[in-house]
């Protein structure tokens, strides 16, 4: 529904040092429609459009003035059979994505493996079927990637960041440990000397800052100068590192190369019929620690526990117990599971289990998307 960028360009010079300019820009975004071959059908969270309200999301302006935007398949496909004028109508924002993938700049977000998954389909193309291509495909446009919730757990922060959440980072790294970085608002933003929360290119601009900061933190705490050029060398074992939301024991992704390999000795699996619920199954977990519930379908689960020995102590005390319990279930290793060739897993993580028959998913619509 809305892109929200903010450019930052470093100025440096020898009396003032280092110092940026921001420009940012919020984009209303609405699906290309003038071709009846692209007629695109959405989704959307009521729970989202509320919130989006609340915060003063312009639906009319959205539908009305939303600038379109076409994926590099669909262009690919229309310019065949449509013309010159109509597809540079149709491309609308998809040139400003084409202009920051050629400028070959760091992209910087804040929990942003959702917002890369949405750049991905809306401006490259439909979502590739391994994870391996789709990080491929990501770096050929976005070689340099920072997320600013990976940055917040360096040990750097272990006293002066509690809470990680975009706001409260923002907050934070106002705090006194940490140096002042010269940036300079635009005359069109006056009121972004005060929060701005939720307005997209505000959030941008909180990212841009809070990283800036933290690199400077980081650069103070191990007793180095930074050089003139760009602060964000001293972030080479952040690059391309994005945060893994409710992951429980895999705490970020790596963009720009193979994940490690990973045990599940701690991971164990669950069957039950559909009576059961999640605070039954935390209920029966409760002695051996945080149980973190993954839904497979709604007659099975994956729980994760601390570490492997919490998880053999809950096997061999539930193992067996489970025909009679007021709602019968099985435990196992996960690593015991065989998956059946109709189990298409729907993770759900934490929340009710999935819907045996989920409608087809098309376009989401959530935050600022």
């Amino acid at each position: 529904m809305q892109l929200g960028l903010c450019i930052f360009t470093e100025i440096t010079s020898e009396d003032k040092g280092t110092s940026y300019t921001i420009s940012p820009y919020n984009f209303y975004m609405f699906p290309a429609s003038t071709n009846y071959k692209l007629d695109q059908r959405f989704m959307c969270q009521s729970s989202s459009l509320a919130f989006l309200a609340t915060h003063n999301m312009d639906f009319n302006k959205w539908i009305k003035g939303g600038i379109p935007y076409l994926n590099e398949k669909d262009e690919a496909y229309l310019s065949k059979t449509t013309s010159a004028d109509e597809m540079e109508a149709m491309l609308g924002l998809s040139k400003v994505i084409k202009a920051i993938t050629a400028a070959r700049a760091p992209l910087v977000g804040h929990n942003c493996l959702l917002d890369l998954l949405h750049l991905f389909k809306h401006f490259v193309g439909p979502l590739p079927d391994t994870l391996a291509v789709f990080k491929a495909e990501l770096l050929k446009r976005f070689p340099c990637v920072y997320d600013t919730k990976t940055v917040a757990k360096h040990s750097a922060f272990e006293d002066c960041i509690l809470s990680d959440a975009l706001g409260d980072l923002f907050d934070a790294v106002h705090g006194e440990v940490f140096q002042e970085v010269g940036v300079a608002l635009p005359p069109s933003c006056p009121h972004y000397s005060t929060s701005q929360a939720h307005e997209a290119a505000y959030d941008a601009y909180m990212t841009g800052v809070s990283l800036l900061r933290m690199a400077k933190r980081i650069v103070a705490a191990n007793g180095r100068v930074p050089a003139v050029t760009s602060v964000l060398e001293q972030l080479a074992e952040h690059k391309n590192r994005v945060f893994l939301h409710k992951s429980v024991d895999v705490p970020w992704l790596h963009l720009d190369r193979e994940e490690p390999a990973r045990t599940v000795e701690h991971v164990l699996h669950m069957t039950f019929d559909e009576r059961m619920t999640l605070p039954d199954i935390k209920g029966l977990f409760s002695p051996y620690g945080s149980a973190h519930v993954t839904w497979i379908n709604s007659t099975s689960a994956f729980v994760t526990l601390p570490n492997k020995e919490k998880a053999s102590e809950a096997l061999r005390c539930l193992s067996g117990r489970g025909e009679g319990h007021n709602i019968p279930y099985t435990v196992g290793p996960a690593s015991a599971r065989k998956r059946p060739l109709d189990d298409k897993q729907t993770s759900n993580c934490d929340g009710q289990p999935p819907p045996s028959k989920k409608p087809k998913q098309l376009f989401t619509v959530n935050e600022d998307w």
